[in-house]
């Protein structure tokens, strides 16, 4: 599958460098030796350029990873977020410039229980040779060189990657894959006693990764704003974390999570409405496979009553 023609004005160029297929020669540090291996890159852009997600995939160690970047307009820096496929989690980010030569983003991680200062760098940038170290310290100041990576391009546009070798731990998006024209009934003012809703329709263009673990589907909605919903499977949690990035203010906010049952999926979480603290329902409808449902809800009294304010009904045409 292709990048995505931008329905957006251009918001940033940083990492238009990595978008296409690439071959990764790795290599990981660990007191004292070197673990060398290969695999496969694959990155695409969303949202005006303000968005970069990439699959990492390496069948030779059973692994897999994504990087989520996010570029903040209001700050001019990225953030990097990293989900590894064998936790599902969204790591805290690292963060910093990108510039035309390459850039050095700092962080903290946990690993091993303890905390720990982290850095990514890339440089020596080509149309098709890149290179990125990842560095750790414990202090901040003296840093471990503590894994590399040479991507040296295969292909100029991005390309899904089988990473069907790994533990099929979840797949309950994987109906929102491929393009889908979405029927929305959305209400005209919220938390307002309005009944009047807005109709409209808009595509949706959907992609799995980490075999089902993370979905990814880019709206267009003509008129209204362009958005990214970024869902990654917690495999310790048991449950989605589901973000949805807006390119108006492009940023990794709050999550809602939940799971399925019997073919119905609940994720809450909380956020604010003009102000006012809400609680967030996302329910989705998937016991028609042909014909998946989503609504928004509100609520003003943690959960006891509740307002719907947004609906939508998929159709797959792709």
């Amino acid at each position: 599958m292709t990048q995505t023609a931008e329905p957006t004005d251009k918001i940033s160029t940083g990492f238009d460098f990595l978008v296409g297929t690439w071959d990764v020669a790795q290599r990981r540090f660990h007191e004292g030796s070197t673990d060398s291996f290969s695999g496969t890159s694959s990155a695409w852009t969303y949202l005006g350029g303000a968005v970069s997600v990439e699959e990492l995939s390496v069948p030779d160690r059973d692994f897999a990873g994504m990087a989520l970047r996010i570029y903040s307009p209001e700050t001019q820096q990225w953030s990097v977020h990293w989900i590894s496929s064998r936790s599902g989690v969204i790591d805290a980010p690292v963060v910093g410039d990108v510039g035309p030569d390459g850039c050095r983003l700092v962080g903290v991680e946990e690993a091993d229980g303890a905390s720990r200062h982290v850095t990514y760098e890339w440089f020596d940038l080509s149309p098709d040779l890149a290179r990125w170290q990842q560095q750790v310290s414990n202090d901040g100041q003296r840093w471990d060189l503590d894994w590399e990576m040479e991507f040296r391009r295969t292909a100029e546009e991005p390309v899904l990657l089988d990473t069907s070798y790994l533990p099929k731990v979840a797949g309950d998006f994987d109906f929102m894959n491929g393009t889908i024209k979405v029927r929305n009934e959305r209400l005209k003012e919220r938390l307002a006693g309005c009944t009047e809703w807005t109709r409209f329709e808009h595509t949706q263009h959907g992609r799995p990764h980490l075999n089902g673990g993370v979905s990814v589907d880019q709206n267009v909605m003509p008129g209204l704003y362009t958005g990214l919903t970024f869902r990654a499977y917690d495999i310790a949690a048991d449950e989605w974390a589901i973000h949805w990035i807006d390119h108006r203010n492009p940023e990794l906010g709050e999550s809602v999570r939940g799971r399925f049952e019997n073919g119905v999926g609940e994720f809450y979480g909380d956020d604010q409405h003009q102000g006012t603290p809400v609680r967030v329902r996302f329910r989705w409808d998937v016991r028609d496979p042909a014909a998946p449902t989503w609504e928004q809800a509100f609520s003003t009294d943690d959960g006891e009553t509740w307002e719907t304010n947004w609906r939508s009904f998929h159709t797959k045409v792709a």
